[in-house]
């Protein structure tokens, strides 16, 4: 999953498909992120994007076994 971003204080969130935390990242002093997902077990993960409490896009992906990502 990657996200580029002019924001400076940027949240990412990622959940699982029942809703548990999987991971949070904070953009601090860079606009891109990359987060490497071969950490998580297969299935479906929604994700948030904020900034200031404001949501600036939200999603989803599918993690597939063989390590790799498919975007909804």
């Amino acid at each position: 999953l990657s996200y580029t971003t002019l924001f400076r204080s940027v949240f990412i969130t990622i959940v699982d498909g029942i809703g548990r935390l999987a991971g949070q990242y904070q953009l601090l002093e860079t606009t891109s992120l990359n987060i490497t997902t071969t950490y998580l077990p297969s299935g479906k993960y929604y994700y948030t994007i904020m900034e200031n409490n404001n949501v600036l896009k939200t999603g989803s992906f599918i993690k597939l076994n063989t390590n790799s990502l498919e975007k909804e």
